[in-house]
């Protein structure tokens, strides 16, 4: 089905603009196109919803930089080619660098459908970019804040989001909060200088932190620990508050009773690893409530055991302590399938249900008179349980020390929560450092054999070419024609050295002729460099093209290939294969030179160019496999998938 677009055309001849429309059209485009030629006309319809600006260079009373400049002042985001019949190879940089999209000559209009994609492709990626990183700067600050509710307000307080915590919390729902302000929970226990301290607070960029006595919507009151913080947009300014917020009325009520646990939750809640704030957890938990053992158990990624990640008062290894998620596992997997805390006040024979069964009633940690079993629930689903006992004592686990024992397990959830979740965001950023790092080097890399090309050899030929035309004038007539001969021959030569550079950067073949004919040009090309034979065999190839991403794939893969073979094999000929099936294209380059030790090159960071190739393969979906052994020759074996193509195949027809 074509892909609706919305073109503007700044154009003088209307035949060249139905000659663009018609091109697109042919790449697949339905174009809804509109032609003008002035600059009034231009403005006029310049607006936001346009998908494309196609612009020729001159205009008898407009030029394309102007239209580009317009576009770029009224900060939209269109992409914009120019399309000339006249433009040249440095003005059509120059227009590059100021911001132009791509440029096309009037008689070679085959590329503009490919040169529209890669542009739409290109302003797709750019928005999704500036979405993800305003998701990322909320989602970060929500979590270096340990909360339950989660309230975000835009600049001036109104409620923009909550999560169903809130709801849970305050009793209104997300639909009677949305539009409101924080104003909405007001209890009349707090003054206007507390308030207005809060917002001066805030609106400087601080974070506040404090405890709240707000108002739910059936009128009770509870008290909630508050942490507001700021988040700031790409300029700096504040465009948001995130809000955490966390009921401590019951907390409030036992720190009147047990003040020991209010002093040990603020030593939990210093930053520290996961392992470290667990601990931490059960030993206060072990000394408050008065308990013998204490044990955090987790459950497998299939769901099958509850494996023990923290323990206090055994002296068992935590790979021994773990139960099945079934009736073998006794009141732990109950606790665990009902999301309820399940408790045996130690008063005759534990119930059937509740008993472990053989072997893992032998386990010293859940042998005990006493014991409660918390589950540990997060977003509505089972992570774990956390288990409590007393095994000296038959005295019964009150109801005060229940409540804070859920207390413990509420903290334990979030502390788990927050660590795995750091850790995400952790791996997320370092796999994306990681790439724009390679992304950087590969730019620098092609940067450096540029400025090298360009100074080594083309410099050297215009500075002899200057030498030889300053020397002409001042010679004799006899001697003029020799030097205008030299001169030619000299323009001859850079001529050469400049379309070998073009071709080294892309070959115009790869896109017009397809990956076939391009390797067969560049295997010509290769052994009249560096005297290597290639001896090509392939497979399926014929008269076949591939999607663009996988043909450049494999052109760069068999070129930096056969790079590194004519650097390092010291052979005379090497071996390039290719063949094709219904799933995947399949790439392999052989010689049979000094070979290397795969392992140590590719782990000491030695080769960026087996790096690369890699890195190709796998953007591609595919994979690269080395096989080398010193002295006995290298063989890399590419796979490129071609299965997405296909599938969209079958689903056109």
């Amino acid at each position: 089905m074509p892909t609706p677009l919305r073109v503007l055309i700044l154009e003088d001849e209307p035949a060249d603009a139905e000659l663009m429309a018609q091109e697109l059209r042919r790449a697949g485009f339905d174009p809804e196109w509109e032609r003008v030629a002035t600059e009034t006309e231009y403005l006029a319809l310049l607006d936001p919803s346009l998908d494309l600006i196609l612009a020729d260079y001159r205009l008898p009373q407009f030029d394309g930089l102007l239209a580009l400049r317009f576009l770029q002042e009224r900060g939209l985001d269109i992409p914009f080619i120019l399309v000339s019949g006249t433009i040249g190879e440095e003005l059509a940089v120059s227009a590059m660098k100021q911001g132009a999209t791509d440029y096309l000559l009037k008689d070679r209009l085959a590329r503009l459908g490919q040169a529209v994609a890669h542009a739409l492709e290109q302003r797709r990626l750019r928005s999704e970019g500036k979405q993800a990183e305003e998701r990322l700067r909320l989602q970060d600050s929500a979590l270096k804040a340990a909360a339950n509710a989660i309230v975000i307000t835009d600049r001036d307080g109104r409620i923009t989001s909550v999560n169903p915590a809130f709801t849970r919390l305050t009793g209104y729902t997300a639909q009677e909060a949305i539009g409101e302000t924080p104003r909405l929970l007001r209890s009349g226990k707090h003054d206007q200088a507390f308030y207005r301290t809060l917002w001066e607070t805030i609106l400087s960029g601080q974070a506040w932190s404090g405890e709240v006595i707000n108002r739910r919507k059936d009128g009770s009151l509870y008290t909630e620990e508050q942490t507001i913080t700021p988040v700031h947009d790409e300029r700096g300014a504040i465009s948001h508050f995130i809000s955490i917020k966390q009921d401590i009325t019951e907390r409030k009520r036992v720190e009147e009773t047990l003040q020991p646990l209010y002093q040990a939750s603020l030593q939990i809640q210093a930053p520290l690893g996961l392992q470290e704030r667990l601990d931490r957890l059960l030993h206060t938990a072990q000394t408050v409530l008065e308990l013998d053992r204490v044990n955090v158990l987790l459950s497998d990624p299939e769901e099958r055991m509850l494996e023990a990640v923290a323990s206090l008062g055994t002296e068992e290894l935590l790979e021994v302590i773990r139960v099945p998620i079934g009736p073998e596992g006794g009141g732990l997997a109950q606790a665990y399938r009902t999301q309820q805390m399940v408790v045996w006040d130690g008063k005759g024979r534990v119930p059937e249900e509740l008993r472990l069964k053989p072997p893992y009633d032998q386990i010293e940690a859940f042998r005990s008179r006493v014991f409660a079993n918390v589950p540990l629930v997060a977003a509505g689903r089972s992570i774990g349980v956390m288990g409590a006992d007393r095994k000296r004592s038959s005295r019964p686990l009150e109801a005060g020390t229940l409540s804070l024992l859920q207390l413990f397990a509420a903290q334990t959830t979030v502390a788990i929560q927050n660590a795995q979740l750091f850790e995400q965001v952790l791996a997320g950023r370092g796999q994306l450092q990681v790439l724009s790092r390679r992304l950087v080097e590969v730019q620098e890399a092609e940067r450096r054999h540029l400025a090298r090309e360009l100074h080594d050899d083309i410099g050297q030929l215009l500075s002899g070419l200057k030498l030889v035309l300053e020397t002409g004038t001042t010679v004799p007539s006899k001697k003029f024609a020799m030097s205008l001969d030299q001169a030619r021959k000299l323009v001859n030569e850079l001529m050469v050295r400049v379309r070998n550079l073009s071709l080294d950067l892309r070959p115009a073949m790869l896109d017009d002729l397809g990956l076939l004919p391009a390797l067969l040009w560049n295997f010509e090309r290769y052994t009249a460099q560096f005297k290597v034979h290639v001896v090509s065999n392939h497979s399926g190839l014929e008269r076949r093209r591939f999607p663009p991403h996988v043909e450049t794939g494999a052109y760069r893969i068999v070129q930096e290939a056969l790079t590194n073979v004519a650097r390092h094999a010291g052979v005379s000929s090497v071996t390039v294969r290719l063949w094709t099936d219904q799933e995947a294209l399949h790439v392999q380059v052989e010689d049979k030179g000094t070979g290397f030790d795969p392992k140590a090159v590719l782990g000491g960071g030695a080769s960026s160019g087996l790096t690369g190739m890699r890195e190709r393969a796998l953007l591609l979906g595919g994979h690269l496999v080395i096989d080398s052994i010193p002295g006995s020759g290298t063989r890399l074996t590419a796979q490129l998938p071609l299965r997405h193509r296909l599938e969209r195949r079958k689903s056109k027809r």
